[in-house]
C-alpha cells in the first residue's frame, strides 16, 4: 500500500501514520503546515529534505492545524482499531513511531511560549512501562497550550514522582501506561495520594487502561477528594 503523491499532505501524513509508513512523513508534515497557511512558496528543500524558512509566528497556526486535523485524528483512528482488536499492539506501535517522528518535525514550527504559565504538570510514563510516545504527545499538547510540563521520563518509581511534586508544587499530575502488567502502578500511586491526603488531581491515560479501571482505583478505600481523572485522549486532559 503506496502513499499516493497527489493527496494532500496532511492527508499523505495521515495514512502514513493509519499505516506505519514513516519514510516521508516529515516531509508531508511542512507541506501540510505551508498548505494550511496557504503559502506554499516557503517550502525550502535541502537535498529532499523540506523546510520553512519563516519565523514561528508565521507556521504556528499551520502547525496546530496540521496537529488537530491530520495527525491527532490519525492516531485516534489507530487507537480505535486497537481497541476492536483490528490492529495487534506492535503495529500501534510502529503507528506511534511514525507519529513521533511527524510530531518531532511539526515542533520546530510551534511558537514557544515564555512567560505566564496556566499551570504545572509533572508528568511520566509509571514504573516498569518503556513506553514513553504517548506520554510525550500529551506533553507537546500540554507545553503548547501554555502549561509547564515537568516530565520524568519512563520507568518512573513512585518515589521519584513523589520527589518531583515536593520540589515544584504542581497543579496535576499526569500518568501514563500502556500495559495491563504496568497500569497497577496508578493504583500504588492513588492509594498513596489518598493515604497522604496529597491534594492534587491524578490524570490517568494509556491504551492499558479504561474509564472502569479509574473509577475502581478512585473509589477503593474512600473517595480521593481531589480526583482521579481517566483521559481517553490528550484533549480530554486539558480539559480537565
Amino acid at each position: 500500500m503506496d502513499v499516493d503523491p497527489t493527496w494532500a499532505p496532511g492527508k499523505r501524513a495521515y495514512f502514513r501514520i493509519l499505516n506505519r509508513l514513516k519514510d516521508g512523513i516529515e516531509n508531508d508534515v511542512v507541506s501540510a503546515i505551508a498548505e494550511k497557511i496557504g503559502k506554499n512558496e516557503i517550502i525550502k528543500n535541502n537535498n529532499g529534505a523540506l523546510s520553512l524558512d519563516v519565523p514561528q509566528t508565521i507556521t504556528h497556526d499551520g502547525a496546530i492545524r496540521t496537529l488537530n486535523e491530520d495527525l491527532l485524528p490519525a492516531m485516534k483512528e489507530v487507537g480505535d482499531k486497537f481497541g476492536s482488536g483490528e490492529l495487534i499492539l506492535p503495529f500501534v506501535l510502529k503507528s506511534a513511531e511514525c507519529m513521533k517522528a511527524a510530531v518531532g518535525e511539526l515542533e520546530k514550527y510551534l511558537v514557544k511560549e515564555e512567560g505566564t504559565s496556566k499551570g504545572k504538570l509533572v508528568l511520566g510514563t509509571v514504573y516498569g512501562d518503556v513506553h514513553d510516545i504517548g506520554k510525550n504527545l500529551v506533553k507537546t499538547i500540554f507545553q503548547n497550550n501554555g502549561y509547564t510540563v515537568y516530565d520524568l521520563g519512563k520507568q518512573v518509581p513512585l518515589q521519584k514522582f513523589l520527589d518531583k511534586i515536593d520540589e515544584v508544587k504542581p497543579d496535576a499530575i499526569g500518568l501514563s501506561a500502556l500495559l495491563v502488567s504496568t497500569s497497577k502502578q496508578m493504583q500504588y500511586f492513588v492509594e498513596h495520594a489518598r493515604k497522604n491526603n496529597m491534594g492534587i488531581p491524578i490524570l490517568c491515560g494509556g491504551a492499558a487502561i479504561n474509564s472502569n479501571y479509574i473509577n475502581r482505583i478512585a473509589k477503593e478505600g474512600g473517595i480521593y477528594e481531589s480526583g482521579v481523572f481517566y483521559c481517553n485522549t490528550m484533549f480530554e486532559g486539558l480539559k480537565t
